[in-house]
């Protein structure tokens, strides 16, 4: 069962001229290639590749709250490639744990299960699938030391099998700020040993997760996405407005 659900200058009038006529007019989610809402993380992330960029300023809380969808922002740590996210789908399984598809403007998209990456589409590496050490205690992250399994495309018609033995280990409490506002955090990491071959240079993977510690929610992490993409990193900019607003964002089921 599912439910839809650093600027500068003359760019940043532009936009914010973008902004309000999505606010005006709503952004749709669904099956559309190019959603308003797109346009609204085309524009941002175009912006941080411009080549000759005028000096700009900081992305601010005050931009984002004119944002009406929500927004997570992820880097390819390998290229420092930025990419603003807009939630596509809401979803739930037998498995433990929600689901969250965000997508970008390129119509690539990321699915998470309680904030932890389970698979992608669109991207030269295809994660087709992930088994993921959720849990219903209503918290993001990793609920227990435990195996991991994902499944990538290797052709057309073949897949690899990558089997990992993982440990989580509390890293302490720490004060996160994401774009002037500051939160209080658990940090969490996950080393992960694979069972056969090796996914890096030592055969072994790390994960890291900034968990609220109030209300359990994934504010940021580092995650591995696979072989030949290494990690990314994400970060939870903003929930929303109106109808749109969707406060369990990045939060165990």
């Amino acid at each position: 069962m599912s439910r839809r659900k650093a600027v500068s200058g003359s760019w940043l009038r532009g936009v914010v001229g973008v902004l309000g006529l999505a606010t005006v007019l709503g952004c749709t989610q669904g099956d559309e290639r190019t959603p308003l809402s797109l346009e609204v993380a085309q524009t941002l992330r175009d912006s941080l590749r411009r080549k000759d960029p005028p000096p700009p300023l900081v992305l601010t809380r005050a931009l984002l709250d004119t944002v009406p969808v929500p927004q997570l922002e992820l880097i390819y740590e390998q290229t420092d490639d930025r990419n603003f996210l807009v939630l596509h789908v809401v979803t739930s399984d037998d498995l433990a744990g929600r689901v969250e598809v965000w997508r970008n403007p390129g119509d690539q998209t990321f699915t998470f299960r309680d904030g932890m990456l389970i698979s992608t589409r669109g991207l030269p590496e295809i994660l087709l699938s992930g088994q993921v050490p959720a849990v219903r205690d209503g918290r993001a992250g990793p609920g227990r030391d435990g195996a991991r399994t994902y499944v990538y495309r290797a052709g057309d018609f073949e897949s690899a099998n990558v089997r990992l033995a993982c440990s989580v280990a509390d890293q302490g409490a720490q004060q996160l700020e994401i774009v002037e506002q500051q939160y209080p955090v658990h940090h969490l990491r996950e080393t992960c040993i694979e069972e056969q071959g090796a996914s890096g240079p030592s055969g072994k993977i790390v994960n890291d997760y900034w968990i609220d510690s109030r209300d359990g929610r994934l504010w940021q992490s580092r995650q591995w996405l696979g072989p030949k993409t290494g990690y990314i990193q994400t970060r939870l900019l903003h929930f929303g407005l109106g109808d749109r607003r969707d406060p369990a964002l990045m939060h165990g089921e």
